[in-house]
C-alpha cells in the first residue's frame, strides 16, 4: 500500500515543476559552488598579494631606517679622528688623549643629537675593549672582539656594516632588563685617504627595537596580523611579545623563508597562519607579516553567506517562475480535460478545438476525429441493434406460416375423419411442439441438437402431408451437437427448400450436417431438389445484401443471414450454392460459443 502512494501517478503540472526546478537548482548549486570557489580562491589570492604589497612596503620602510643608519655608521667610522684618537692613545701625553677622547665624544654627541633611535655609541680598540662609549659604563674588561655574537674583520672592505641581531648586554657594569633588547651596527674604522691603514678599531651603534615597532605600524595587515623580523642566524629580531608564538612556530617559520620572498602556511587548527615574508636589501634579514587563517575565512564565511542568501532568493524566484511556467503550459490540457469529462456525460457536439500551441492543434484535431468516429460507430451499433430486433420480429412472423398451419390442421381433420386417432394423436404432439418452440423466447441460444429435433418434428409433419416425398439425413460429432447456436436458424431454410426444391412431383433428400472449423462451426443444408438457375442464384445472393428486400419471397433465408451478420459481425453468415436439376447447397458460418450438455 505505501508502494503504492510512493509511486502512483502525479500531475503533468506537478512534473513539469519539480523537474524544472530540480534541474534549475542543481544548476544554480554548482553555479553557486564554483561563484564561492572563484571568490574564495580570489579572496585568499588578494590577500595574498595585498600582504605582499605590505610588505614590501614595510621592507622599504625598514630598509630605508638601516640604509640611514649604515649611512650613520659609515660616516662615522670614516671620520680619522676616531682612528687617530685610538691609534695614538699609547704615546700621546694625557692633555693629548683628553682633546682627541672630548672630539671622539663630540662627534658621538652629535650622531645621538639627530638619531633618537640609537641608544648608544662605542668605539673598540683593536684589543676588543671599548676606547670610548656615550651610554651606561662598560666594562674597561669586556674584550667584544671574543664574543661569538661580534663580527670579524679580517680582509673586509672598509664600507661594510655588520648587522647583529638582538645579543647579551653583559658588557655594561649595569645590564639593562630583560625586555630592553638592542640590535646593533658595526663597521671597522678606515681611513678614507689612506685605505690600506687598518689597525682593528671598530664602531658600535645600539639600536632601540621600538623605532623598528614603529615602522612596521605604518604597515597596516589584517586586524590581528603581526610583522617578524629575522636575522640572517634565523633568530627573531623582533615579534610583538615574547608570548605571540610558541617555540615550535618559530622554529617551522624558519624552515620555510630560504628563498628571497614567497609565502607558506605554518600552525594547525585555530593558530593556522599565513605568512609571507621578503629580504632586506640591506642587511639580508626576513621580514615576515604573519596573518592568522580564520580572518581570511572569516572573509569566506562572509562571501559563502551573501552565496547562499543569494542561492535561496534565487531557488524561490526559480520555483515560483516554475509553477507559473508549468500552469501556463498545463492550462489548455486542464481545459480539455474540463471538456472531455462533458464528452464522457455523453455530450459529443463540443468544439474541442485548441490553437494554443501546435501539439494542442493536433492533439485536439485528432481527438475530435476520433469522437466523431466513436458518435459513428454508436449510430452503426444503434442501428444494427434496430436491425436485429426487426429481424428478429421477421423471424417470429415467419415462423408460424399461415398455410403450413392452416394445411396441417386440414391432414389432422382428414386423419380424425378417416377415424386414425394415433396419426391424429401424433400430429398434434408434433405440431405442438413445433409451435411451443417458435414461439418460446425466440432470441435464446439454444444446443444444436435442439434444433435438429425441432427441424425433425417439422419434417415428420411434412411427411404426414406427402408421405414419402422428402427424406432427411442428420450428420455431426457429438461434441458439436452440444454447442450453442442462435435459435430458429434451420427451420427456415429446410422449409424453402420442401417449397421451391420439391415442388411438384419431385422427391428428394435434405441432409444436415455440422462440423467444427478453426474458432468456428460450419452447418451445411443440402438438398437434390430442382435446384435453380445461375441467374436465379444470382439474383438470390444479391437479396442476401440488400438493406430492404423487395418482396416475401425467401425472407426466411434473409431474416437467417440477416440475424447471423448483426449478432456476430460481417465475417459470418450463410453461402448459397446451386445448380439446375441437381440441388441446392446452403452453409452457414457460425463463431464458436461453448457447449452446454442437457
Amino acid at each position: 500500500m505505501r508502494f503504492n502512494i510512493l509511486f502512483r501517478p502525479t500531475s503533468i503540472r506537478r512534473k513539469i515543476t519539480t523537474y524544472f526546478s530540480l534541474i534549475f537548482i542543481l544548476l544554480i548549486g554548482m553555479l553557486g559552488y564554483i561563484t564561492y570557489h572563484m571568490f574564495s580562491t580570489t579572496l585568499t589570492s588578494e590577500v595574498i598579494s595585498y600582504t605582499s604589497k605590505i610588505v614590501t612596503e614595510a621592507r622599504l620602510n625598514v630598509d630605508s631606517y638601516f640604509n640611514q643608519i649604515k649611512t650613520l655608521v659609515q660616516i662615522a667610522a670614516g671620520q680619522s679622528v676616531i682612528q687617530d684618537a685610538v691609534s695614538g692613545y699609547d704615546g700621546d701625553d694625557d692633555q693629548q688623549r683628553l682633546i682627541r677622547r672630548r672630539l671622539v665624544e663630540d662627534r658621538m654627541k652629535d650622531i645621538l643629537r639627530y638619531n633618537p633611535s640609537i641608544k648608544d655609541v662605542a668605539v673598540i680598540k683593536p684589543s676588543g675593549i671599548v676606547y670610548e662609549y656615550s651610554g651606561s659604563t662598560v666594562r674597561s674588561d669586556y674584550s667584544f672582539y671574543s664574543q661569538s655574537w661580534f663580527p670579524t674583520f679580517q680582509n673586509e672592505y672598509f664600507f661594510k656594516v655588520h648587522f647583529i641581531g638582538i645579543h647579551p648586554q653583559d658588557y655594561y657594569f649595569n645590564p639593562p632588563d630583560s625586555s630592553e633588547k638592542v640590535i646593533s651596527a658595526v663597521a671597522p674604522v678606515f681611513d678614507f685617504w689612506n685605505p690600506s691603514r687598518k689597525d682593528g678599531t671598530s664602531v658600535m651603534f645600539n639600536l632601540k627595537l621600538q623605532e623598528i615597532q614603529e615602522l612596521t605600524k605604518e604597515s597596516k595587515l589584517e586586524q590581528n596580523g603581526f610583522f617578524l623580523i629575522m636575522d640572517d642566524a634565523n633568530e627573531f629580531v623582533f615579534k610583538p611579545s615574547e608570548n605571540s608564538i610558541s617555540a615550535e612556530l618559530q622554529l617551522e617559520i624558519a624552515t620555510h623563508v630560504g628563498k628571497g620572498e614567497g609565502r607558506f602556511n605554518v600552525g594547525s587548527g585555530q593558530h593556522t597562519f599565513l605568512g609571507v615574508y621578503t629580504t632586506s636589501k640591506v642587511n639580508g634579514w626576513k621580514i615576515i607579516a604573519m596573518i592568522p587563517m580564520q580572518e581570511i575565512l572569516a572573509h569566506n564565511d562572509n562571501v559563502k553567506k551573501l552565496i547562499w542568501a543569494l542561492l535561496a532568493a534565487t531557488i524561490l524566484s526559480v520555483i515560483m517562475i516554475s509553477v507559473f511556467v508549468s500552469s501556463r503550459i498545463t492550462r489548455p490540457i486542464t481545459g480539455l480535460m474540463r471538456k472531455m469529462s462533458a464528452v464522457q456525460q455523453g455530450n459529443f457536439d463540443l468544439n474541442l478545438y485548441d490553437d494554443s500551441s501546435v501539439e494542442m492543434q493536433k492533439l485536439t484535431t485528432r481527438i475530435m476525429r476520433m469522437i466523431k468516429r466513436i458518435n459513428q460507430l454508436n449510430h452503426d451499433v444503434f442501428s444494427y441493434a434496430i436491425k436485429t430486433k426487426e429481424a428478429e420480429i421477421s423471424a417470429l412472423q415467419s415462423q408460424i406460416n399461415p398455410h403450413f398451419l392452416y394445411n396441417t390442421l386440414q391432414s389432422i381433420k382428414s386423419l380424425a375423419i378417416c377415424d386414425r386417432s394415433e396419426d391424429v394423436s401424433l400430429m398434434v404432439t408434433l405440431l405442438g411442439d413445433v409451435m411451443r418452440y417458435s414461439i418460446y423466447q425466440p432470441n435464446e441460444l439454444v444446443v444444436l441438437y435442439r434444433e435438429l429435433d425441432h427441424v425433425k418434428a417439422y419434417l415428420q409433419i411434412q411427411n404426414y402431408r406427402y408421405p414419402d416425398k422428402v427424406q432427411y439425413e442428420f450428420a455431426a460429432d457429438e461434441r458439436v451437437l452440444h454447442m450453442k447456436t442462435p435459435k430458429l436458424l434451420l427451420q427456415p431454410i429446410v422449409e424453402n427448400a420442401i417449397l421451391h426444391g420439391f415442388s411438384g412431383s419431385r422427391k428428394g433428400t435434405i441432409r444436415i450436417t455440422a462440423h467444427r472449423l478453426p474458432g468456428g462451426v460450419e452447418i451445411v443444408i443440402e438438398d437434390t431438389g430442382w435446384g435453380m438457375s445461375t441467374e436465379r442464384l444470382t439474383e438470390l445472393r444479391g437479396l442476401l445484401h440488400q438493406e430492404e428486400p423487395p418482396g416475401t419471397e425467401h425472407i426466411g433465408i434473409k431474416n437467417v443471414h440477416d440475424r447471423i451478420k448483426y449478432k456476430y459481425g460481417d465475417a459470418y453468415g450463410l453461402i448459397i450454392e446451386s445448380e439446375e436439376r441437381l440441388g441446392t447447397k446452403v452453409t452457414l458460418y457460425l463463431p464458436e460459443m461453448g457447449e452446454e450438455h442437457a
